[in-house]
Formats: structure tokens, C-alpha cells, sequence
């Protein structure tokens, strides 16, 4: 990741807001640009390493951790999504052969999604063994 130099705030920031803190927005600012360059570093990892995006890693991570298939409506709760992106994520996920949507075995009305062995092998792939 480049390095960028510090974002400095003029000197006559205090002057011309009233009341506001030079130091301050200068710690704001850094660290808004800090939080998005992590933010894009966590999505460039699973792209680069698995070609999925950082939700779509995240979803086969949740599915995997909880070791059994879950409702959709249960993985958008822990990725904090809709439920119309998680349609669209698992649409996705089910194109790459990475999930399958299965009936439920006693409610007909329920849809759970299972991970493939595929998906298995992306997710050891990419946790740390510490995390598995």
C-alpha cells in the first residue's frame, strides 16, 4: 500500500472556524483516509486471491463458521445486508458453484444454502488456520 504524507489543516483553520479544532480535523482526516484505504484493502484480497468480493468471501466465511446451512434471511442478519443484496450475492455465489440453495427437510416453505466443496476449499484457502 503507497504511503500518502499526513493531511495537514492551514494554520489559519482556527480563525476562519470559529470555535473548531486544527489538530482535530487534522486527526479526522487522517483517519477517514486511513479507514478507507483499509476498507479497500479488505475487498482487494479476496478479489485478487478468489475473484469474489469481500461480502460475497464473507458470506461463504459466515456459512462455513456456522458448520450447517443457514437461511438466507439469517446470513444477511450477520453480514448486515438486505435482503434483496443477499438474493443477489447468493445468485452469484451460485453461479461460481460456490453455494446451492437446498429445501429445507421438514419445512417446504424454508430455503437453506449449503456451501460445495468448492466453496470449502476457497474459504481453508483464505482464513488463517487460526480462525478455521
Amino acid at each position: 500500500m503507497p504511503t500518502n504524507s499526513a493531511i495537514r489543516v492551514p494554520a489559519d483553520f482556527e480563525h476562519e472556524f470559529r470555535g473548531a479544532s486544527r489538530t482535530a480535523a487534522e486527526v479526522a482526516a487522517n483517519l477517514a483516509r486511513t479507514a478507507n484505504a483499509f476498507v479497500v484493502e479488505i475487498d482487494r484480497w479476496p478479489r485478487v486471491h478468489a475473484g469474489l468480493s469481500a461480502s460475497a468471501f464473507q458470506t461463504l466465511a459466515i456459512l462455513e463458521g456456522a458448520g450447517e446451512p443457514l437461511a438466507a434471511h439469517v446470513i444477511a442478519e450477520r453480514l448486515l445486508v438486505s435482503s434483496a443484496s443477499m438474493t443477489s450475492l447468493l445468485d452469484t455465489l451460485e453461479r461460481k458453484g460456490l453455494v446451492e440453495r437446498r429445501p429445507h427437510p421438514s419445512d417446504r416453505r424454508k430455503i437453506l444454502i449449503h456451501l460445495t466443496d468448492e466453496a470449502h476449499g476457497v474459504v481453508d484457502e483464505m482464513l488463517p488456520s487460526s480462525m478455521r
